[in-house]
């Protein structure tokens, strides 16, 4: 995730936004081939790393939430960017305008 200050990317976040794009092109690339049909081959499998002892767990990620008029909470997708000063954030499917924070809120 990038956080801005003052509307400005720090330097070691332009580096993380690579290695971001990096991955993400990994990943578009093999979601597409999945949703072709196309499933890893034994030789590509052969190449990847060996996860021992492994199990599913969750990670706490920064989410936005707020309330929508019908008074129900809503939780935006894991951010990758967000400028609370400069009222925006970006999570995995959309960028969105930050309009007035909670009284609470952690900025």
């Amino acid at each position: 995730m990038i956080r801005l200050y003052n509307g400005a990317i720090p330097s070691h976040g332009r580096e993380i936004l690579a290695v971001h794009l990096y991955r993400t092109r990994g990943l578009i690339r093999d979601l597409e081939a999945l949703r072709q049909g196309i499933l890893p081959t034994p030789e590509f499998l052969a190449e990847a790393p060996i996860i021992d002892q492994w199990d599913m767990a969750l990670r706490p990620a920064r989410v936005l939430r707020w309330t929508l008029a019908s008074g129900a909470e809503a939780v935006s997708q894991p951010l990758y960017s967000y400028d609370c000063r400069g009222g925006w954030c970006h999570d995995e499917a959309r960028l969105m305008r930050l309009g007035e924070a909670a009284p609470d809120a952690e900025q």
